[in-house]
């Protein structure tokens, strides 16, 4: 028993080497030794007790011992540093900027007037598909009749854009960051720049026809929920005429696994040039 008395004594006398007092909004203090500090959190060792206090209700600190150093978080593997080549690294800042360019367009590739559905709430019946004359005093109806601005249909089609997608950066980038060999392949199967991307328009909505294999290899994804990207790796071949970038997307500043996708995407040099390939091979 003596000795229990004893150890307790000792213990205590070391936490009041360091004193930390802590100040709490409602007039209380606490004094300790701080042995344990996160974002939200502390803990306090009193000699006799651990509490566990909120930083919500702290008013103030007066640190006698140093601040306990927080451990530092483990990296996932896929976020350690790689490690490439001088050529690599070169090849690498290519395709980067490239990429910090292409991903800007993608941004923007859905209309901001309908957002991205292709039609509009029509003006003239407020989407109703109705045209209703109201007497001006009693608002007694005298005539109701289709609405002939929309057709009756109580939506019009989006005069910004293409069936949900702005022209301009779905030809941006879909089609000019294409290498030229599989623009003539694309070309091939559809004829001309002109149709693949009358296609790309009806696929962005589900109207594929007879072309699923090519509308299951293009990416729909809608990028303007994404406001950050980030590459985690590059692999090349040997000749460094290829490279599959695995890059990852962010929908919040926030660190949450299900606020993130990662897709991975494949890059061709042609001459001095690197260019996307976004369907595949």
């Amino acid at each position: 028993m003596k000795k229990l008395i004893v150890a307790s004594f000792l213990t205590a006398l070391c936490v009041l080497a360091y004193a930390d007092t802590i100040h709490l909004v409602d007039g209380k203090k606490l004094e300790g030794k701080i042995i344990k500090e996160t974002d939200d959190m502390i803990v306090l060792d009193t000699g006799r007790e651990k509490i566990p206090i909120q930083k919500e209700v702290i008013r103030k600190i007066e640190r006698d011992s140093p601040a306990p150093k927080p451990k530092p978080k483990p990296k996932p593997a896929e976020e350690e540093k790689q490690e490439l080549s001088e050529e690599q690294r070169k090849e690498a800042d290519a395709i980067k900027k490239v990429h910090k360019k292409w991903m800007s367009d993608r941004k923007k590739i859905r209309c901001k007037k309908c957002k991205g559905h292709g039609k509009l709430i029509c003006p003239a019946c407020k989407g109703t598909g109705k045209y209703v004359l109201r007497e001006p005093y009693s608002g007694r109806i005298i005539r109701s009749e289709k609405c002939k601005y929309c057709d009756g249909n109580k939506l019009i089609i989006c005069p910004k854009c293409r069936n949900g997608l702005s022209p301009k950066y779905a030809e941006k980038v879909f089609w000019t960051i294409l290498s030229p060999q599989r623009k003539k392949a694309l070309e091939k199967e559809l004829g001309s720049k002109e149709q693949f991307l009358e296609w790309l328009y009806k696929a962005y909505h589900g109207e594929v026809g007879k072309h699923k294999d090519l509308a299951g290899k293009i990416q729909f994804i809608d990028h303007n929920k994404y406001v950050s990207f980030e590459i985690l790796k590059y692999e090349f071949n040997e000749d460094l005429t290829e490279a599959t970038v695995s890059v990852r997307l962010k929908k919040s500043l926030s660190q949450k696994k299900e606020d993130r996708i990662v897709e991975h995407l494949r890059w061709v040099k042609d001459g001095d040039k690197w260019y996307l390939d976004p369907i595949g091979k």
